[in-house]
């Protein structure tokens, strides 16, 4: 029913006890780990960093928390411009759905610094003989890598980037990385990023939107359980009995 559902939201975010519940905020784990990829672009990171040291100051239970840790480690893949680790996080099974949502709106440029880099590695030559090494690169690979949905994919994201594929072959040796300009405006075209179906949308299994609120896809440590303690119990005894109390007046 509808008031059974609004009751487990409600639970979810105040805890079995409502307000004086000593697990006020269950949630917050996950809530802060999403607020820190939501930033991650904020002051050039600074703000993760400065966020993250009050956090781990005044609250390291949450600190520690699996879904916090993981938004630090993605924040620092992303800061370190390391793509292969980013990407690795990204289609992992055990990153719930919400965060890969918030990490899809790093792809395009992740991917955009991951071929620029590659096209200067790849395909370089040797400065005695001239020859050039790890030119070839299978399509498959690349798909793998960065997280595309198909070779067809990444076959338009290299040829936008001026990056020669040859059937389901990358030859870097006979590319230039370039970012395409509107002729008229003289701005860089950008390349938006597919929908993320075999990567993000997979995680979803089935769940509807109203579960995605209720934390139905939400990763292990999501939530913040604590005991009552004995203050807490001997406290809700004594306004139980209280009540009764009224009760009888009545």
């Amino acid at each position: 029913s509808n008031d059974a559902q609004s009751a487990d939201v409600s639970q979810r975010i105040l805890g079995k006890n409502g307000v004086n519940s000593p697990s006020l905020g269950t949630a917050e784990p996950e809530m802060r780990g999403l607020y820190i990829l939501l930033t991650m672009n904020n002051e050039g990171g600074m703000e993760v960093l400065k966020y993250s040291g009050r956090l781990c100051t005044q609250k390291p239970e949450i600190f520690y928390s699996k879904p916090v840790q993981l938004a630090l480690s993605i924040f620092q893949a992303k800061k370190d411009h390391n793509y292969a680790k980013f990407f690795r996080l990204l289609r992992c099974p055990s990153t719930p759905y919400l965060f890969s949502c918030i990490m899809f709106k790093y792809v395009e440029n992740m991917r955009k610094e991951t071929l620029m880099l590659m096209s200067k590695v790849y395909g370089a030559r040797h400065k005695t003989t001239g020859e050039a090494f790890f030119d070839s690169y299978p399509l498959e690979r690349l798909v793998n890598l960065l997280c595309y949905e198909d070779e067809s994919e990444a076959s338009e994201a290299c040829r936008h980037y001026g990056i020669t594929v040859e059937g389901d072959q990358v030859l870097w040796r006979h590319s230039k990385f370039r970012e395409p300009r509107d002729p008229e405006k003289g701005i860089i075209i950008p390349l938006k990023p597919r929908k993320m179906i075999r990567t993000i949308e997979s995680k979803l299994n089935g769940a509807t939107r109203l579960s995605v609120c209720r934390g139905g896809v939400s990763c292990e440590g999501a939530t913040l359980y604590k005991a009552p303690t004995c203050v807490d119990a001997g406290t809700l005894l004594k306004e139980r009995q209280k009540a009764q109390e009224r009760k009888r007046e009545e």
